[in-house]
């Protein structure tokens, strides 16, 4: 598989360090450009645990990107900043057409919250234009989930 341009989706979770940090590592190794996406969406404020409106500002969006930016920079990697406004699946499907791969976080919701927000990595992953990888805050799961057969 080559990879040159690879998509890292965003929103300030936990799990989203966790993706940065491997797609960072996965654009190194295959010397591909990144384009740091985050989503704003007025679902995700609604949503937002403990009513966190400002997670999802258009300001902390820019910190976002900008710490993608700034660590691709360091790594020698070129990045590109993206933020947009819509549903966060769509935007991310949308812009999955002029990438490579996808390096997401999930947040593994189960349960009637699943079913009662949706997963933006399923609908990522089943509609995707190119191959997502989904990435969990465990390291060690997704290590050994990666290695094993």
């Amino acid at each position: 598989m080559k990879v040159h341009r690879l998509l890292i989706p965003m929103d300030g979770n936990g799990n989203t360090w966790t993706a940065i940090r491997y797609g960072l590592e996965m654009a190194r190794t295959f010397n591909a450009d990144v384009t740091a996406l985050s989503v704003n969406s007025a679902r995700n404020r609604s949503f937002a645990r403990g009513g966190d409106v400002e997670h999802f500002s258009p300001e902390v969006s820019q910190k976002i990107v900008d710490y993608v930016a700034n660590e691709g920079r360091k790594l020698g990697i070129a990045v590109t900043s993206m933020i947009v406004t819509g549903s966060p699946a769509d935007e991310i499907i949308k812009a999955s057409r002029e990438h490579d791969l996808i390096v997401m976080g999930t947040n593994g919701r189960t349960g009637l919250e699943y079913l009662r927000l949706g997963s933006v990595a399923e609908k990522t992953i089943r509609h995707a234009g190119c191959p997502v990888l989904v990435v969990r805050s465990d390291e060690t799961m997704f290590y050994k989930r990666l290695l094993e057969p």
